[in-house]
């Protein structure tokens, strides 16, 4: 392994292979919150960062804490005695006293303000002085002020799997020596004999519960670094992406953080095309095999135990999960007909799957679950209304959408909608049916799926639909918002109204019902305009939408508008925006000439008030912001600009991380969202390049044929793992995902 120093911190580099992850410490690894006081008094703070020193606050204002070197205001002296002795805390010279107990070892104290640090067993020493060992202890020697240990937080084991993290101190004069002070049973320390610098922190089978680990490094001459580490099991420790490879297509599902990496072994890794986690975590499905002739895997995540699902198929076409993950439902090809079947899901351990009856099926897309009875699918097919069952010729390659109903038995013979459309078709699962979109037809449908045929509504002024699928909304220059039930039609009355015209939609939240727009306004004075961004929470209850404007709106260049917006409709066009899940968080862009700016606002409190804003530095990257997400903690906001991705945190506007400059180019987003609805500028998070684990601690982004996850939770100075994966092209997906949450 080689350990080399960049301009961003540390960055540890081993041998590429699967399996065995790069690791990287890719953010400031000693950013101080001030740079003036970072490092020692003698020592530039360019040269702090450049030799690797510890950053720590001005020795003069109070100690060093003598675990997790953090600013403490010492006592004044006094007796302090622990698990095996202590030595004394800080306090003036020759007024403390460190008890140390038969068999232990003293921990050493740091010089107080205006005072000195009386270490080990001895009382009322000199200056600077240890006292004495107890009897059979050891006494803790002065502080290493120039050692550093990273990782600062390793990565979190998993619950009850085996755990190895490898720790490096610099800093300091080698050999070294490391001890565990304080720890649960099970847990050891072990130096690694050929690289005295470092040492494995292990334990066969990680706790479930949170563990806190004391760590001492003594470096020749005697002086001591002691750290607290804290880690927090993680239970969602899958993660699954293909890659092409030597061999073939393939799929890999790892835990990529631990150390070395842990890999799950696949029966039909080799040949894997794409895969899908169930809903609840438990479940990988997966399809292998050559083009017409793939079959479906599927594996338990508890137990790792693999099985081969047998349709009785030639090939599979297509797989989904049902929102309740008790269903597996596929799309196959047998003896020439395509059907619909699934497999319901064992309910006790070690069970097999039952299949369910199938129905043939005209599929020649994905399938999607309406809720957990239906499943919808399309093909190139244009019905003949008149002739329930037959088809007209096709020219123009129109599609029809179908679904199958599964009830006690299987599923029963698949229905057809009433209508079809030119490509391309997308279609929008809701709760009660679908909508069909596209750009060749300016009425999209829903189509309403029940105890009869299928019913199509249209509606000619549909912008956007809610992510819950329970809504859809309707804008106008000078009308006011409107917002209709996804179950209506043209001609159906709006579930509520506003009191005022919003025309530009930005996002809807997908966990409240809250939308955002933005408006141009007349400004007070100077004549022309400025913009406005509004809020309106549906209350379907009163058919009333609650409007909040986001307050900080100002005339662009005016002296009122410093730490202010102006983000008119026109500059809202084509640019990134996004809620957080909860609705509370909202982000937006506004890119010009020369700049692109970031606004995030914090919607937890009203009024509603601008939170922060950055100008996003180019380095060279001119294109618009394209792309942005929140973590699900929504502490952060991952920003793609060009080929950069950058971590922003929300609560401070000058804590952010550039994590990669290498991405591919993402497309702009698009503004007429029945024609691209993964890629509408308000949902841009679901077609990103990038993706946050469940509990927000590991991002995953592809770049230059490498995987790499980045585990944040040593923000801002963060730790990425990167592997080998070369897009496959048409040989499988290139899909990458974590094991979500349950």
């Amino acid at each position: 392994m080689t350990i080399a120093m960049n301009d961003r911190g540390f960055r540890r580099t081993q041998p590429a292979r699967h399996g065995s992850g790069r690791i990287a410490f890719t953010g400031v690894a000693l950013l101080c919150s001030a740079l003036a006081n970072a490092c020692l008094s003698d020592v530039t703070v360019d040269e702090c960062i450049r030799r690797g020193v510890r950053c720590r606050p001005d020795a003069g204002a109070g100690g060093v804490d003598e675990v997790d070197g953090s600013n403490h205001v010492p006592p004044e002296g006094g007796t302090s005695a622990s698990d095996g002795g202590r030595g004394g805390d800080d306090g003036p010279s020759g007024a403390g006293q460190g008890a140390v107990n038969q068999g232990g070892s003293a921990i050493v104290g740091s010089s107080g303000s205006g005072g000195s640090a009386v270490t080990g067993g001895g009382e009322g020493g000199a200056a600077g002085d240890a006292g004495a060992a107890g009897n059979g202890g050891s006494a803790g020697g002065p502080t290493c002020e120039l050692c550093l240990l990273l990782p600062e937080q390793p990565s979190a084991p998993c619950a009850g799997r085996a755990y190895e993290s490898t720790l490096y101190v610099s800093g300091g004069e080698a050999p070294y020596q490391w001890q565990l002070l304080e720890a649960p049973g099970g847990w050891s320390l072990v130096p690694n004999p050929s690289e005295p610098d470092q040492a494995v922190l292990q334990i066969d089978g990680a706790p479930s519960e949170d563990v806190v680990l004391k760590v001492r490094i003594t470096e020749a001459s005697g002086e001591q670094l002691n750290r607290t580490i804290a880690l927090h099991p993680r239970s969602q420790c899958w993660f699954a992406y293909t890659a092409l490879e030597d061999a073939g297509s393939a799929l890999h599902l790892i835990d990529p953080i631990s150390e070395p990496t842990v890999e799950a072994p696949l029966q039909h890794q080799i040949g894997a095309r794409d895969f899908r986690f169930s809903p609840n975590g438990k479940y990988l499905a997966y399809r292998f095999g050559a083009l017409a002739a793939e079959h479906l895997a599927l594996v338990d995540l508890t137990t790792l135990a693999e099985r081969t699902l047998d349709f009785a198929e030639d090939f599979v076409t297509a797989f989904a999960w049902s929102p309740d993950s008790t269903l597996l439902g596929a799309a196959f090809s047998a003896s020439g007909t395509t059907y619909v079947g699934a497999a319901r899901l064992p309910v006790g351990a070690g069970a097999a799957p039952a299949l369910v009856g199938a129905t043939p099926a005209h599929v020649e897309s994905d399938i999607y679950w309406v809720g957990n009875r239906f499943v919808a699918y399309h093909a190139e097919l244009l019905p003949d209304l008149g002739n329930p069952g037959q088809f007209l010729p096709n020219p123009g390659k129109r599609r029809t959408a179908f679904a199958a109903e599964l009830g006690a038995s299987g599923f029963a013979a698949e229905l057809m909608a009433p209508v079809s459309y030119g490509p391309k078709v997308t279609l929008r699962p809701t709760r009660d049916g679908f909508f069909m979109l596209t750009s060749a037809s300016p009425l999209p449908q829903f189509i309403a799926l029940g105890d009869s045929e299928p019913e199509a509504a249209s509606n000619p002024f549909l912008k956007l639909i809610s992510p819950s699928g329970k809504y859809s909304a309707v804008l106008d220059d000078d009308e006011p918002v409107e917002i209709f039930s996804a179950e209506g039609g043209y001609g159906s009355d709006p579930v509520a109204t506003s009191a005022e015209a919003c025309p530009q939609l930005l996002a809807w939240s997908s966990q409240v019902e809250r939308l955002a727009c933005v408006a141009d306004v007349a400004n007070a004075t100077n004549g022309g305009t400025h913009g406005e961004v509004r809020f309106f929470d549906v209350d379907a209850a009163n058919a009333t939408l609650e409007t909040s404007t986001l307050e900080g709106f100002c005339e662009d260049g005016s002296a009122a508008c410093v730490g202010g917006y102006d983000y008119a409709e026109a500059s809202a066009a084509g640019s990134a925006r996004a809620f957080s899940a909860s609705g509370h968080w909202f982000a937006f862009s506004r890119t010009e000439a020369a700049k692109t700016s970031l606004y995030w606002a914090d919607l937890s409190a009203r009024p509603f008030s601008l939170t922060g804003s950055d100008a996003l530095a180019t380095d060279g990257d001119t294109g618009l912001l394209t792309r942005m997400a929140f973590s699900p903690s929504e502490r952060f906001l991952l920003l793609q600009r060009s080929k950069t991705l950058t971590l922003q945190s929300l609560t401070d506007a000058n804590a952010f991380v550039r994590l990669s400059s290498a991405l591919e180019t993402s497309a702009p987003c698009s503004e007429f969202f029945p024609s691209a609805p993964d890629a509408y500028c308000g949902n841009s998070e679901r077609a990103a390049a990038f993706s946050w684990s469940s509990d927000s601690t590991l991002i995953a982004f592809k770049a230059d044929n490498e995987l790499t996850i980045v585990d944040v939770t040593s923000f801002p100075a963060p730790i990425s793992f990167s592997y080998a994966a070369t897009s496959c092209g048409s040989a499988c997906t290139d899909q990458f995902a974590f094991q979500p949450a349950e």
